[in-house]
């Protein structure tokens, strides 16, 4: 996903991604998306050609939280290159049409990335900030969702980032004021940035769980060898059941059964 930060988190996320083509049994197909330019390596079995999607390009726009200190906080909802954040909720409706039809498989998608942008929330300080984006998102995220339902698609949520140190004072770059009185002194400023950090990672976090909750898959987050959990996703993967309830001819509301599964 295009939210990958630079530098370590995009070569974590390649390995992530490596994985993946390292686990495929002799009959599965895989596909590389990138949600930063649309590039796309179709279905294929020939493993050297998706490892050579994977490494062909930097699929990160992000920054790096060192950077962020000195260039300032980016508003990811008013950037050009994915207006509103809606090129990631569109790529994924064209990764589970494109599998809707693909009978008898288990389809699983593996969303490597740092965040989701599923609404826009302004405080009323930023409303003149707004681009219009709370519309599109919500016709997107449903179209999404409808999409992802349908293909019965299994989405598992990995964060290339590992476990992420919060806060100015742990990192070299970051700017905390001078230690002096007033409002903006050193300390207070230092605590703003930290609770404004915080409150970033949580939210990142909670976006990213969505879609696996939604479509019973794994969200791996906080991890420093993400690329770990994916022969454990895979193994899952290998076996499922479906189970199929014709209902009975009565008309009553309350109308319940009971269902009893035995397994060895």
């Amino acid at each position: 996903d295009r939210s990958i930060p630079a530098h370590e988190a995009t070569l974590s996320a390649k390995k992530i991604a490596a994985a993946a083509v390292d686990g495929l049994g002799p009959d599965d197909l895989a596909a590389v998306v990138s949600t930063s330019n649309g590039a796309v390596q179709n279905l294929t079995a020939d493993r050297e050609r998706l490892l050579r999607a994977i490494n062909h390009g930097d699929p990160s726009t992000g920054i790096t939280p060192a950077a962020e200190q000195i260039m300032g906080k980016q508003d990811p909802l008013s950037d050009g290159r994915c207006l509103c954040g809606l090129c990631v909720l569109e790529t994924i409706t064209r990764v589970a049409d494109a599998v809707q039809d693909t009978p008898r498989r288990r389809k699983v998608l593996l969303f490597i990335g740092t965040n989701v942008i599923w609404q826009s929330v302004r405080s009323a300080a930023q409303a003149g900030l707004d681009t219009g984006c709370e519309v599109p998102l919500k016709d997107a995220r449903n179209g999404m969702f409808a999409a992802v339902d349908r293909a019965n698609l299994t989405v598992h949520a990995i964060d290339p980032q590992g476990l992420v140190n919060l806060g100015p004072q742990t990192q070299s770059s970051g700017r905390g004021g001078f230690d002096m009185a007033g409002p903006n002194n050193g300390p207070a400023r230092r605590l703003a940035q930290q609770q404004a950090a915080t409150s970033d990672s949580q939210t990142n976090m909670q976006n990213l769980q969505v879609l696996p909750a939604r479509t019973g898959g794994r969200t791996v987050v906080g991890r420093n060898n993400p690329e770990g959990v994916v022969p454990a996703i895979f193994q899952e993967s290998e076996a499922y059941y479906v189970l199929g309830i014709e209902r009975g001819t009565s008309g009553l509301k309350e109308d319940t059964r009971s269902i009893e599964v035995k397994v060895a």
